[in-house]
């Protein structure tokens, strides 16, 4: 097995062009690193996935930011805020894996996470 070398500062440059934007303080670094590496084993209540479907045709997905005895407030992938009025609403559906992709997904090498895991815990200390 060929072993990893050790590069932290790439794994900064990776955490700030992939993973800031979403998770600027939002966890602890080793939580944070968790969900990178397995996102739907824990996801964080307000981040939960949600598909919304309405009498219009439309489907909307991502995060619940809003609700009252009116209307439901989405935000969206693109970042846009939907409001949908509860009368137009034909079904809602909690989604059980994360909106996070997989590190795969996000064509991230083993190379990779070694260099966010020591940048990551590293910024922990």
């Amino acid at each position: 097995m060929a072993k990893l070398s050790i590069d932290a500062l790439y794994g900064q440059k990776l955490f700030l062009y992939n993973g800031s934007i979403c998770h600027k303080n939002k966890f602890d670094k080793s939580s944070l690193l968790e969900s990178i590496i397995h996102p739907s084993s824990a996801i964080v209540f307000g981040y939960e996935a949600w598909t919304i479907h309405s009498k219009d045709g439309q489907s909307h997905f991502g995060f619940i930011v809003g609700e009252n005895e009116h209307s439901i407030t989405i935000k969206e992938l693109s970042g846009i805020k939907q409001t949908i009025a509860l009368t137009e609403i034909v079904s809602r559906k909690k989604q059980a894996k994360s909106l996070m992709p997989e590190a795969t997904a996000m064509m991230l090498s083993g190379q990779d996470l070694t260099d966010l895991s020591v940048y990551l815990l590293a910024k922990e200390k």
